[in-house]
């Protein structure tokens, strides 16, 4: 099992932090927990391909769970869909 943290920021903007996002990865399987701010752009920092923009991943995300409905959680969801 693997934890990355994508973002750990708040509602309060910081350059130096994105929104609250993570990928739990077991296995083959990739699951990303919360959609905050910017989540796209650091799993792409991150090393883990999205189809369209590097081409088909090894490992794709199958499943998104959010924690709670607060904005900073939600607001990275659009360009993940």
């Amino acid at each position: 099992m693997r934890l990355t943290l994508l973002g750990t920021g708040t509602p309060i903007p910081d350059p130096a932090r994105r929104g609250p996002s993570q990928v739990i990865e077991v296995g083959d399987e990739l699951v990303l927990v919360d959609a905050g701010a910017g989540a796209l752009h650091r799993l792409i920092e991150a090393g883990y391909g999205v189809r369209g923009a590097i081409g088909r991943p090894e490992k794709p995300i199958r499943r998104i769970a959010i924690t709670h409905l607060h904005s900073d959680h939600i607001t990275g969801l659009a360009d993940l869909l």
